[in-house]
């Protein structure tokens, strides 16, 4: 398989190592192009920028959700993600941004709003990645209502099943409230990478179609096979919103491949804050797990990544999809290949209610269990389903730089990851 390029950048603009960026590759890089990425995850979003020609990272920052606007109560989500956004690209070295060329995001699987482009304005707050219908409702009706009409018409194996599910959360939005013909369906990234190519000026994110890419859309029932929304999903939306197809096609969002050229960076980004490559874009997305796995290195069918954070990921390279939805199994498209996992709530997350030092240790142990548990899940997926080896790599980030793996491939290709479009 010839993996996309732009998946190479997109992994190490991502990609954090423990040691910090040099005075001389800092320098040496204000005369080259630069690929920055942001990564929107469960405690806080970090960025991470890096030399196109050399993979070096040239700078990287960070927040934590709690530092974002503690000082303004009534701040929704958006509203913070927007915030963080701008502290980061405010606190980039001035000399770096005339050359950045691509800037792309990732955001947490599932994560969607509801967007009015008449108003300009979020009409439906996030419904994060851990939000489930059946017990997170107003109505405890809607949750099995809503899963009851999708499993009715969707493939058995279909992440789409789940109750925490895009489309789940989707559907029991309209039976709260019947969708309004102005309102679009937008994932965190989706949003983003609006934000980023559109108006920006904190009361407006313009009206310019959003656009999701494959790995966001998956849970919302998108064919990541065919490449498009399958049947199933276009007629059980008509039904459900009581709306024409037209309707439920500006409704959804278009999907592009992650990491392709979406638009220019917008006005606030180019002109207010000096991102003025003349062929500085935004990119299609990704999920902050796919990140994960693509700064880790893995490039081989049965190699694994467990992605241990505020909570836990699994992710095994495979030469073709597997799928269960009753066991939270599903397949995201890499190229020609597949990402065969899935992912668990209980993380590190979990240390922070602990109350003493020995409470801890325990949890510490319980995590680091639950991980290892799931990594020999991934094992046992390589050698059933002939996806390779089924070698397990370490997920964390690798010390003094960046995975041998990857490396040797953006170098190859000249550090043009990101074609030029």
């Amino acid at each position: 398989m010839t993996q996309p390029r732009v998946l190479f950048l997109f992994s190490l603009a991502l990609l954090l190592v423990s040691s910090p960026p040099s005075v001389a590759a800092a320098a040496a890089a204000a005369r080259r192009a630069l690929f920055y990425g942001f990564d929107y995850g469960t405690s806080g979003v970090r960025c991470c920028m890096i030399d196109a020609s050399t993979a070096a990272i040239v700078h990287e920052d960070a927040l934590k959700w709690a530092d974002v606007l503690p000082a303004v109560p009534s701040a929704t989500a958006t509203d913070r993600w927007e915030d963080a956004m701008q502290r980061l690209l405010k606190n980039t070295p001035e000399g770096l941004r005339p050359n950045v060329e691509r800037i792309c995001v990732s955001g947490t699987s599932s994560t969607v709003l509801l967007y009015d482009t008449d108003a300009r304005a979020v009409s439906r707050q996030p419904r994060m990645y851990d939000f489930n219908v059946v017990q997170q409702c107003t109505d405890p009706a809607w949750g099995p209502r809503a899963l009851a009409a999708i499993r009715n018409v969707c493939p058995s194996g279909s992440a789409a099943n789940a109750a925490t599910s895009t489309l789940a959360k989707a559907l029991t939005w309209h039976y709260e409230a019947p969708v309004r013909a102005g309102e679009r369906l937008v994932h965190q990234a989706d949003y983003l990478v609006h934000y980023l190519a559109t108006a920006g000026d904190g009361t407006s994110t313009g009206t310019r179609a959003f656009t999701s890419d494959w790995h966001n859309a998956l849970k919302l029932g998108y064919d990541v096979h065919r490449l498009e929304y399958p049947a199933w999903l276009l007629s059980l939306l008509q039904e459900e919103l009581g709306v024409s197809p037209q309707a439920v096609a500006a409704w959804l969002p278009a999907v592009s491949e992650p990491g392709r050229p979406v638009a220019a960076v917008g006005a606030w980004v180019r002109d207010a804050l000096g991102f003025t490559h003349p062929d500085c874009q935004v990119v299609a997305g990704t999920t902050d797990s796919i990140a994960a796995f693509l700064a880790s290195g893995a490039d081989h069918p049965g190699q694994a990544v467990t992605s241990l954070g505020s909570t836990v990921a699994v992710k095994l390279l495979s030469e073709r999809p597997v799928e269960d939805s009753a066991r939270g199994v599903y397949s995201h498209r890499l190229g020609d290949r597949w990402l065969v996992g899935g992912a668990s709530n209980v993380g590190c997350a979990i240390l922070r209610q602990a109350r003493g030092l020995y409470m801890c240790g325990w949890l510490h142990l319980s995590v680091v269990a639950h991980a290892v548990f799931f990594s020999l899940v991934c094992v046992c997926a390589g050698k059933v389903f002939g996806a390779g080896a089924g070698r397990v790599e370490r997920g964390d980030r690798p010390v003094g730089g960046l995975p041998p793996p990857i490396l040797p491939a953006a170098r190859r290709q000249g550090g043009r990851a990101l074609p030029r479009e």
